[in-house]
């Protein structure tokens, strides 16, 4: 009886379930990493500082970790025209508005100190 429910019970919710998938799936692809290398300076330390970041064709966040110093962090178009440059001081996150910018190709740079991030982004 038991494995009768089961079975019942499997073949009427996995339809259902995977009706979400798409829609989980779509939620997923919507929010792009962008690869960040490290262009240059920096010294070695006890911890390694993490940046990251992440857009999702409109905003663009941008994860620090162990860093306790001045952290610039900028967007800049075709031929480096600064399209918006935002400034936070250590660790922690900070979040960019790239709604209004039109289609293309971005550059984001983040400075920590005399250690430069770099990364490319398309906006769609």
């Amino acid at each position: 009886m038991k494995k009768q429910l089961f079975i019942f019970l499997s073949t009427l919710l996995l339809p259902i379930l995977y009706s979400f998938y798409p829609v989980l799936s779509e939620v997923n692809d919507q929010v792009k990493e962008i690869r960040i290398e490290k262009e240059k300076g920096g010294t070695r330390s006890a911890t390694t500082t993490v940046v990251s970041a992440f857009t999702d064709n409109y905003t663009i966040t941008v994860l620090i970790e162990n860093y306790d110093g001045f952290v610039s962090v900028e967007v800049t178009g075709v031929g480096g025209a600064a399209q918006q440059s935002v400034q936070i001081t250590g660790s922690g996150q900070v979040a960019l508005d790239i709604s209004p910018f039109n289609a293309g190709s971005y550059t984001l740079r983040v400075i920590l100190g005399n250690t430069v991030y770099e990364g490319s982004f398309e906006k769609l």
